[in-house]
């Protein structure tokens, strides 16, 4: 049973939706069968991980009948028709959750059975409670048109619905629908394009976007967000930014969780990829929008946060001299962490919080101890050999650190490519750091034209300082 349909349901329940369905199972209206019962009874005692060996078929059919063969056509009988009373379940939770959905349904109802006045009187309903919610999204625009073509196609031709029978509406709501999801679908398309140095053409955006001037589209910001997401793709002067990153934080409202999440995943990633470019103004715009996200409960997807994420919010904290908050941040945060990486990348955060407060032996004690992965050595060999420059102790040790880290990323063969470059142009330029004293041709105006013509290095911004720091 454990790869069984039956099963991958049940795990989909929450401990709330595992007692309800089982009042469910018990009652007449819905199940007659005492089996199914049994068999509910049976799972039940293995949730939620549903590994035990007794979910084996023969275990159920021996407690069952006494006999443990598992060709015996009824416990193929009985978890089949337990499977559909348990996805009757989750249609009538998923229907009560989501009342539009419901409300359809109930639509196709009333239109079976030509009750047409209560058919037309939900319509209205359906709508003004639609047009007093706050998103306008494309899921808005969706059901606006849903509306117009379900009264539209209704066949009741009487004239006490004429109004409802309005082809014109139903057109302009199906367009705005339209250029809705086109914009959307673009601006994921041309993202995943962009990201993967792709070039591909949009059959009808520009129509789209010739659209989308008209009058009627000027009420909806959304609109004119997803138009400047297209347009700062072809942007090279870097001034459609501020004015998208305006109207996405003044409109996110209109939008559900999920739009609100992609927006501003289009923001952060184009503001990483100027940051990639050299441009480092956009790294404070890149940790606003983390704290955007932070403060108003986007931050985490299915209660947890990913180590990547972290580590990402835990560097542009440091590299920004953000240290009161960063230490705010993982004392709230740490907990949303999976199980199996949340030691090593708690110990990494709290490394870089000493950092930032300057307390650099405090954090190589913390370093010494934080394993992992791959990831996380580069992570932890790079924060040392910064810890062991402030500390200003002799150059050999910073150099001895250089050297082992260097010989580590060329044994290592899984390493990607870009993770090795990273870290051996850091190595290279804190050996720069180091021979400064000793070598008149390395000033500070020379080192910061060789860090400004380099996209890929570690701790970047560090280093700038340090190169900053120089006296000639």
């Amino acid at each position: 049973m454990h790869k069984s349909k039956l099963i991958k349901l049940f795990r989909g329940l929450a401990k709330t939706e595992l007692l309800e369905f089982g009042r469910y199972l018990k009652t007449p209206f819905f199940n007659r069968d005492a089996n199914l019962v049994k068999l509910y009874d049976y799972i039940k005692k293995h949730y939620p991980e549903f590994e035990s060996e007794k979910l084996g078929k023969s275990f159920f059919l021996k407690k069952m009948t006494g006999n443990d063969s598992t060709k015996d056509r009824r416990i193929h009988d009985w978890m089949s028709d337990l499977t559909k009373k348990l996805e009757d379940y989750l249609i009538i939770v998923e229907m009560r959750n989501k009342p539009l959905t419901r409300d359809f349904v109930l639509l196709d109802v009333m239109k079976d059975r030509q009750i047409d006045e209560l058919f037309f009187r939900n319509i209205k309903s359906m709508r003004n409670r639609l047009n007093t919610a706050i998103e306008r999204d494309m899921f808005y625009y969706f059901y606006k048109w849903r509306l117009k073509h379900e009264a539209y196609f209704h066949g009741n031709k009487s004239q006490k619905y004429k109004s409802e029978r309005d082809i014109e509406g139903t057109m302009l709501d199906m367009d705005k629908f339209f250029c809705a999801v086109k914009l959307r679908y673009s601006s994921e398309m041309m993202n995943k394009e962009f990201m993967a140095s792709h070039n591909h053409s949009i059959a009808l955006l520009p129509e789209v976007l010739k659209e989308i001037q008209k009058p009627t589209y000027r009420e909806n910001q959304l609109f004119k967000i997803y138009q400047l997401i297209i347009e700062i793709f072809y942007d090279e002067k870097n001034e459609t930014y501020d004015k998208l990153e305006r109207l996405i934080f003044d409109n996110l409202h209109l939008s559900q969780r999920d739009e609100k999440l992609t927006l501003l995943t289009f923001l952060m990633n184009h503001a990483a990829r100027r940051v990639n470019q050299g441009h480092s103004q956009y790294r404070k715009k890149l940790f606003d929008a983390y704290v955007y996200r932070i403060n108003n409960d986007l931050i985490l997807e299915d209660g947890h946060i990913s180590a990547a994420r972290y580590l990402n919010i835990v560097y542009l904290a440091t590299t920004l001299h953000q240290a009161d908050w960063l230490g705010s941040f993982i004392q709230k945060n740490a907990k949303y962490l999976n199980n199996n990486i949340r030691e090593n990348t708690s110990l990494l955060a709290e490394a870089y919080l000493h950092f930032a407060q300057k307390e650099y032996k405090k954090s190589l004690r913390i370093l010494a101890q934080t394993g992992g992965s791959d990831l996380f050595y580069i992570y932890v060999r790079t924060l040392t050999i910064q810890c062991h420059y402030e500390i200003n102790q002799d150059a050999e040790i910073v150099l001895l650190d250089c050297n082992n880290f260097n010989k580590y990323l060329n044994r290592n063969e899984n390493l990607h490519e870009s993770a090795k470059k990273s870290s051996k142009n850091f190595i290279k330029f804190v050996r720069l750091l180091i021979e400064t004293p000793y070598k008149k041709e390395l000033t500070k105006e020379k080192l910061t034209q060789k860090l400004d013509s380099i996209k890929e290095v570690n701790a970047g911004p560090w280093l700038m300082e340090k190169i900053q720091e120089l006296k000639r």
